[in-house]
């Protein structure tokens, strides 16, 4: 494949939802929208304006060309010198690729054996585009002193804040969305559970890395389900369908 064919071969991926556009039933609480009454067909559009024209006809072409054009200018980690004023560039590669290995292991794998290529394969992908977007962001603020001081005071604030944030919790825990709909309610409401009772105590003594929740966490849970179960099915009564992730 020659090299301007790969630079635009996103232009060729197909939204299997696009079909739907025009569909007019409410899909209640979604993973992607505080909007209630949004249309399947509202959604449909706006997820297809996000990824199949700003992303793949626009945003990957842009980084691919960016990438051949550009390749010698990107910083790399050896790019950097050990100095006490790029401790935070060292810092936030660091969380990046223990980010990406966490990525893979606790949501692309969920826990499941993967053969070494199969394992290979997911550092590709969506994985080398995070690469490409994280690299060429860090590129910009390493090359602009103004950027430079706006990205420590950025990684700053979200220190502060993510601390003050999960004080209570050490490590942080969080509740992945697993489900291959968008509109899994189920999701909504571990964690008002999660919330309502001390949750978070329990899955650290039993050691429990959530995914889906688990079936021994269910029964701990379930007296506290029961009460939001009326206003699941409220979230979900202007439909009977399920719609598909947008992944």
């Amino acid at each position: 494949m020659s090299k301007i064919s790969d630079i635009f071969k996103t232009w060729k991926n197909k939204d299997p939802n696009w079909k739907y556009r025009n569909d007019k039933f409410t899909i209640g609480w979604n993973l992607y929208s505080n909007n209630p009454d949004e249309t399947w067909g509202e959604n449909v559009r706006k997820f297809h304006r996000v990824h199949f024209t700003w992303k793949y006809k626009i945003l990957v072409p842009l980084i691919k060309i960016g990438k051949l054009f550009f390749k010698k200018a990107q910083v790399n980690k050896e790019d950097i010198a050990d100095e006490p004023y790029n401790k935070n560039f060292f810092i936030m590669d660091k969380s990046f690729d223990e980010a990406i290995d966490d990525w893979i292991k606790y949501y692309r794998l969920q826990g499941l054996k993967a053969t070494p290529k199969q394992i290979k394969r997911m550092y590709g992908g969506s994985t080398q585009l995070l690469r490409d977007i994280y690299g060429g962001g860090k590129t910009f603020c390493f090359y602009d002193s103004a950027y430079r001081e706006f990205l420590n005071m950025f990684l700053f604030r979200i220190t502060i804040n993510m601390n003050k944030a999960y004080e209570k919790t050490n490590p942080p825990l969080h509740i992945l969305y697993t489900s291959k709909s968008m509109n899994d309610v189920k999701y909504k409401t571990i964690w008002k559970a999660a919330q309502e009772m001390d949750l978070y105590n329990f899955m650290i003594s039993k050691k429990i890395v959530i995914t889906n929740p688990p079936e021994g966490l269910a029964e701990e849970v379930n007296e506290i389900i029961k009460k939001y179960k009326n206003e699941a099915k409220q979230n979900t009564a202007n439909s009977n369908q399920e719609v598909p992730g947008n992944k």
